[in-house]
């Protein structure tokens, strides 16, 4: 008999937290439910440890692969799943004791697709005791999702894939997959096609998620992605695609709302990245600045009427001219770069 509920678990040289937050699973109050581990190949001992609490637990599945990232662990993950639902679970986070009966019973309830919980953060051996969030219970129809989808960059409704149970039918009838080409973002962008072909999503203020703060993780390391520039710039191309295709009547608040996210965040993340290796590159640089998703902020975004002058606005202000190695220089004495 298939198992209700599968936790998908990606990991890479997971071997410091494994074993804890395969253990969270292990004492759920609620026990219908497979474990499904995906080693993107690891040369720590983590391997070692998954295979000794599968000797433990007959409900721990484990797959390997050549290292290929997150998300093609995550599909490899969901083609071999046989529960009702899928929940996402990163390597070195935990789940709530009561998290897969409070979101389950839930979902039952509602006849959702989709619930959402909450989480909160911690670090080292600290032990979270909030149990509730401050927000009500809410069912999202899909005219709802389609008003959100639309201002993503400012609610943030759609990220993280963890925290939540989805319909794993829902998920195959319309072929929803992990993007393998993008390395940063790929959950929003999965769980944005998600809420657009679900009939209804529940959000739920249950905390039933702790999530482990890591400065060394992939949105706050110090380190050279080189596969941040092209992860951010696909995702917007996916997002405005998604945005045409379910819900065009919101084009105009769609761009207005990435074009601030874009200026804000998805700028700074790319240049930040790009000096991170030393000299930075004029060819990365052109790639940015030329890019679909500067070409509509600069559409959809009034500059001019900034008040603070910083030198990002005056590099952006040059790009806008077109003044692409004169901006670059720009960002170079930001960066103090020689």
């Amino acid at each position: 008999m298939n198992p209700i509920i599968s936790i998908i678990v990606p990991f890479y040289n997971g071997e410091k937290y494994l074993k804890e937050c395969i253990e969270s699973f292990i004492n759920q109050t609620f026990t219908d439910f497979e474990v499904i581990l995906v080693d993107d190949g690891s040369v720590d001992g983590s391997v070692a440890v998954a295979k000794e609490l599968m000797a433990k637990d007959g409900r721990i599945k484990l797959i390997s692969q050549q290292n290929k990232g997150v998300s093609t662990a995550r599909n490899v993950a969901m083609k071999e799943a046989s529960g009702e639902y899928f929940m996402f679970v990163d390597a070195d986070d935990r789940l709530r004791s009561d998290a897969l009966f409070v979101l389950y019973e839930s979902l039952k309830k509602s006849g959702c697709d989709v619930v959402t919980g909450e989480y909160v953060s911690f670090k080292g051996k600290e032990l979270p005791s909030c149990t509730k969030g401050d927000k009500p219970a809410r069912i999202y129809g899909s005219d709802d999702i389609k008003k959100l989808a639309s201002s993503m960059g400012k609610n943030q409704f759609f990220q993280y894939v963890w925290r939540r149970l989805f319909s794993a039918k829902l998920i195959r009838d319309n072929g929803i997959e992990f993007d393998p080409d993008i390395a940063i973002g790929e959950d929003t962008l999965f769980c944005l096609e998600c809420f657009l072909n679900a009939k209804s999503v529940l959000n739920i203020p249950d905390v039933v998620y702790e999530y482990r703060y890591n400065p060394q993780g992939a949105m706050r390391s110090k380190k050279y992605n080189a596969k941040l520039t092209k992860s951010v710039l696909l995702q917007y191309v996916k997002k405005k695609e998604l945005c045409q295709k379910y819900f065009p009547q919101y084009m105009k608040e769609f761009l207005s709302d990435s074009a601030v996210f874009s200026y804000r965040k998805g700028c700074r993340l790319m240049f930040d990245n790009m000096f991170f290796k030393g000299n930075g590159g004029y060819k990365e640089f052109l790639t940015i600045v030329r890019s679909d998703m500067l070409r509509d902020m600069f559409r959809h975004l009034n500059i001019n009427g900034f008040r603070s002058k910083s030198l990002d606005w005056i590099a952006l202000k040059l790009v806008s001219l077109r003044l692409y190695f004169v901006a670059y220089f720009v960002e170079k004495i930001m960066y103090k770069v020689k």
